[in-house]
């Protein structure tokens, strides 16, 4: 029988520990002089509507604000299906709304005005399709394809492109 050896290293578990504990006191913390600063989170781009409907598109994970320009005392803010949107008051401008894409669906945003009738608007929660417009245009520079959303998580692909395997 070979003895067993349950020798212990001291030194490799204190530096396990002396980095545990380091990393530890130092997370959250601002960077020191000469760091780089982590990247802010990046702002709110103006809500789109559609040119059709005139309803709000707010993209699926999405940050978008919102001027709703009412006149008068605004004493409520209502979302029919928070599940599908989150609305919040900007920080910065108590005048707009920062709203964020939950999942895809259709909600309305009201407002609740004093000594007026409710301001009502559609929401329509869908997935970014500026960005996946964008993503084929570079891939694919010489394609002409058009995206339209769906029903749900669907995404409508139409168009041509040159050659076969431009097309997967």
């Amino acid at each position: 029988m070979h003895p067993k050896r349950n020798a212990r290293r001291p030194l490799l578990w204190g530096l396990f520990l002396a980095a545990g504990v380091f990393g530890s006191a130092t997370y959250g913390q601002p960077p020191a002089a000469g760091q780089p600063m982590p990247p802010a989170q990046p702002a709110p781009t103006e809500a789109q509507r559609d040119p059709k409907t005139g309803a709000l598109i707010v993209p699926v994970g999405g940050l978008v604000s919102f001027d709703p320009k009412i006149k008068g005392t605004v004493t409520d803010i209502v979302v029919s299906n928070e599940n599908v949107l989150q609305v919040r008051v900007d920080p910065a401008d108590p005048n707009k709304l920062l709203m964020t894409g939950r999942q895809p669906g259709l909600t309305q945003l009201s407002f609740v005005v004093k000594d007026q009738p409710r301001v009502v608007f559609d929401v329509v929660v869908q997935p970014d399709l500026s960005l996946l417009r964008n993503l084929i245009k570079r891939t694919v520079p010489t394609a002409a394809v058009d995206v339209q959303p769906g029903i749900g998580n669907v995404i409508v692909l139409s168009g041509y492109v040159t050659s076969p395997q431009d097309a997967d």
